[in-house]
C-alpha cells in the first residue's frame, strides 16, 4: 500500500512538469502530493513496510581493501554478487531517515 502511494506520488511530479506554473491543477496536484508523502510515512510506520527501493548499495574495487573496510565500517556487508567493479556491498539494517537510526 505504502508503495502504492508513492507511486502515485511520482507520477504526481511527472505530470507536474507539463502543468502551468501557478495553475490550480498545479496547486491541486503540488498538495496531493504534498499529502500523499505524509499518508505513505503513516502507511508505513502502521504496517510496518520496509521497502527494497530504499536499500543502499556500494562497490569496491577487489584489490581495494581500505573502501571495503570502510564500508563494513559503516554498516555495509558483502552481498556475494559481483558487479562491474567486482564485489558488491549493501545496508544490512533500513535507516529510519526521519531518527536518522537504524
Amino acid at each position: 500500500m505504502a508503495n502504492t502511494i508513492t507511486f502515485f506520488r511520482i507520477a504526481a511530479g511527472i505530470v507536474l512538469l507539463f502543468c502551468p506554473v501557478f495553475s490550480p491543477a498545479f496547486y491541486a496536484l503540488y498538495i496531493a502530493a504534498g499529502l500523499s508523502d505524509m499518508l505513505d510515512g503513516f502507511v508505513a510506520r502502521k504496517t510496518d513496510t520496509v521497502s527494497k527501493l530504499g536499500t543502499l548499495e556500494a562497490e569496491t574495487d577487489a584489490g581495494n581493501a581500505a573502501s571495503q573496510r570502510v564500508l563494513e565500517k559503516c554498516g555495509f556487508r558483502p552481498n556475494g554478487i559481483l558487479g562491474e567493479e567486482d564485489p558488491r556491498f549493501t545496508l544490512d539494517r533500513p535507516i529510519d531517515a526521519a531518527e536518522g537510526t537504524r
